[in-house]
């Protein structure tokens, strides 16, 4: 009887690792865009609603794609995803840092929220981002992203999120025009 015990007492924790793991990778296939490796936008909409209103201070930065249409049209949209996820990989440099999360929220636009900015902390990252993008060439062509930042309190999230979108906007329409 003991050994029978013992055999259902292991099998029951095996099957409860199992189970675990199994509920884990599901959740995670469940927040994330799998093909970037980003948080997806209702794992962005649950941390804005439920999440950053309650952190201090945060910053924001907003990604977007130069020319992704034109691109598309030219190359094909798997060049297209390309683009995309080399933006991603730039960007995911930062995601083992615990306060950065990045989101993928629109077909090439992403955010991404910092808890307790340092000073220059979103410039550095932009920069960085920017290089690393300057350094990358596909058919002959070097891939650019707009962006834009803002720094603000977490209880006023969505007031800082539509700051440095507007930021990124500005930014997109000035380097097309050449300023």
């Amino acid at each position: 009887i003991g050994l029978l015990v013992v055999i259902t007492l292991r099998f029951t924790n095996e099957q409860g690792r199992r189970d675990a793991v199994t509920i884990a990778r599901l959740q995670w296939e469940s927040d994330t865009d799998l093909s970037t490796c980003t948080y997806n936008k209702g794992k962005y909409e649950e941390m804005i609603k439920n999440y950053y209103p309650k952190v201090g201070r945060v910053a924001v930065i907003f990604w977007d794609v130069d020319n992704l249409k034109t691109i598309n049209d030219t190359f094909g949209h798997h060049i297209g995803d390309v683009y995309i996820k080399k933006l991603a990989d730039a960007i995911g440099t930062f995601s083992n840092n615990s306060r950065i999360k990045i989101f993928r929220i629109g077909g090439d636009e992403f955010v991404m929220i910092i808890e307790s900015p340092d000073e220059n902390e979103p410039e550095n990252i932009i920069e960085y981002v920017q290089k690393t993008l300057d350094l990358d060439d596909l058919r002959g062509n070097s891939i650019s992203a707009s962006s834009g930042s803002s720094i603000g309190f977490g209880y006023l999230i969505e007031e800082v999120v539509s700051e440095a979108d507007s930021n990124m906007y500005f930014n997109k329409k000035k380097r097309k025009s050449g300023i």
